[in-house]
């Protein structure tokens, strides 16, 4: 690909688990454990644990007020590809 696109990404599910305004669901529905109990479990599913394999320049996408998916899960992603 010459660029990708990514809008309001969930990256770390560490951090969204614990940053947005859905907590219980996440930990409750998504994971059978909370990210405290199995961290491995949710570093395995996040897409920042794969950023090293990113060569395609890639856009981020933000949402300011977007409450599901914090900015801190893009500023995330955005630090990581740098």
């Amino acid at each position: 690909f010459k660029a990708a696109a990514v809008q309001k990404p969930v990256i770390n599910w560490t951090s969204q688990t614990l940053n947005s305004d859905i907590p219980t669901t996440v930990a409750g529905y998504w994971f059978e454990k909370k990210p405290w109990e199995d961290p491995q479990g949710y570093w395995a599913r996040s897409p920042l644990s794969l950023v090293g394999n990113v060569e395609t320049p890639t856009l981020v996408v933000v949402g300011e007020k977007d409450y599901r998916t914090p900015v801190s899960e893009s500023e995330q992603y955005y630090t990581a590809l740098q």
